[in-house]
């Protein structure tokens, strides 16, 4: 089992750390395929991360085309309409919420059973940090993409950025600390 949360947070380095010199150095999509091989055995020790494994499929599909694409953010200039990347990124956005969303939820579970207290109030507090600062993000994106103001914007997303490190780092905890055998009291 600390093979498998482990691969989710080596998937989750992909994910999270974009470098970029002509194309992604660190593809998105090979760290959604790491999540997904993980969730997809995890899923048979807790049904909890079955919703994460098809999330992660389609954030493979999806983020295959934003291998190819540079990245450029522009804040100052008016969007009048929704454009496929737009629609694209907030899918994206959604279809992360439900991924961590699961694989908190999971290993949440599995160190209830386990016993494990402090761990599993660790990943609870995690997730809800991280939806806190993503749906800042969502809520603040539409507003700012008209105006000038981008400090909202901009704490959000390196919130974000801390918060999905932290869940990378409580996942790697779980590995560790679920992959002891149950301990029996006599």
């Amino acid at each position: 089992m600390k093979t498998f949360f482990y691969r989710i947070g080596y998937g989750m380095v992909f994910v999270i750390f974009n470098i970029r010199v002509v194309v992604d150095l660190l593809p998105n999509v090979i760290g959604y395929l790491m999540i997904l091989s993980a969730l997809s055995e995890l899923r048979k020790k807790e049904h909890s991360f079955t919703l994460g494994m098809w999330a992660s499929l389609a954030l493979s599909v999806i983020s295959i085309p934003s291998f190819f694409q540079a990245h450029e953010l522009h804040l100052n200039q008016p969007v009048l309409s929704l454009n496929f990347l737009l629609v694209l990124n907030l899918a994206e956005t959604l279809l992360q919420w439900v991924l961590i969303y699961s694989i908190c939820d999971g290993s949440f579970k599995l160190a209830g059973i386990r016993g494990k207290g402090d761990l599993a109030s660790s990943i609870r507090f995690r997730w809800r940090f991280y939806f806190g600062c993503s749906a800042l993000y969502m809520i603040a994106y539409p507003f700012v993409l008209n105006t000038q103001e981008v400090a909202v914007v901009l704490f959000s997303s390196v919130a974000t950025f801390i918060a999905m490190f932290m869940i990378m780092l409580v996942i790697r905890r779980a590995g560790r600390e679920l992959s002891v055998p149950f301990e029996r009291s006599v």
